[in-house]
């Protein structure tokens, strides 16, 4: 009876190893250019920007709006630092602390929720819950540096794409809900190319992204993300 206890935990920590590893292959790119559109829904009404951003293979980000209200700002994360520019002003400012959790544009997205880390296998370990239609995942932080300590996961079996997703704190309370849909294949990953966003904390609050345009394992200039390359 031991063995065979042993032998099944054995099996599923195979299991949840194996399903990760095809998770993050997916998400792991050398670059990414994409724009997108931000639909931003609250008690007020809606408004609509327009991001561009920039991604590489060890962190570096950087995000422009490129159209609404606050067209102009730009967010740059290099070496885990984060800068945010106002054009307005002509001023770039360094986010850190609990600024990092500010909202986005107004948005559900807060500033490092578009900029953290994307290591899940680094960040997290994970237990499978089921497998009734889809990998039910849920990841817990491997330290205290993590926005969400935990991450409550629903991946496509096919494509390993989270089509929802559960972000908590550390006390395990919910904080977002993402739910992503229309899932394409692009230069052999696998994009949710819509998803909504609802702030759990807030009430009739939500954000649709829709991405429009996206190119991967492109070559981006290092000037890109560089500080003065913000002002331009």
């Amino acid at each position: 009876m031991i063995t065979i206890t042993l032998l099944a935990l054995s099996l599923s920590a195979e299991d949840i190893n194996s399903i990760l590893e095809h998770y993050q292959k997916n998400i792991d790119l050398q670059s990414s250019v994409m724009e997108a559109k931000l639909v931003i829904k609250d008690s007020l009404g809606s408004s609509t920007s327009e991001i561009r951003s920039y991604t590489r293979k060890g962190g570096d980000t950087r995000l422009d709006v490129i159209g609404g209200p606050d067209k102009g700002q730009k967010i740059l994360k290099k070496d885990s630092a984060l800068y945010l520019y106002y054009p307005d002003s002509e001023e770039i400012i360094r986010l850190q602390g609990s600024n990092l959790k500010d909202s986005f544009l107004g948005s559900d997205f807060s500033y490092e929720d578009l900029t953290r880390d994307n290591d899940i296998q680094k960040n997290y370990e994970g237990t499978l819950l089921d497998e009734n239609g889809y990998f039910h995942v849920m990841l817990k932080a491997k330290n205290r540096k993590q926005t969400y300590q935990q991450q409550e996961l629903w991946l496509d079996r096919n494509t390993y794409v989270p089509v929802k997703t559960i972000l908590y704190s550390a006390s395990g309370k919910a904080l977002r809900q993402i739910e992503s849909s229309d899932i394409r294949n692009i230069d052999g990953s696998s994009f949710a190319m819509e998803s909504k966003v609802v702030e759990l904390l807030k009430n009739n609050s939500s954000t649709t992204m829709t991405i429009t345009k996206i190119e991967l394992n492109t070559l981006i200039k290092d000037s890109i993300f560089t500080k003065e390359d913000l002002a331009w």
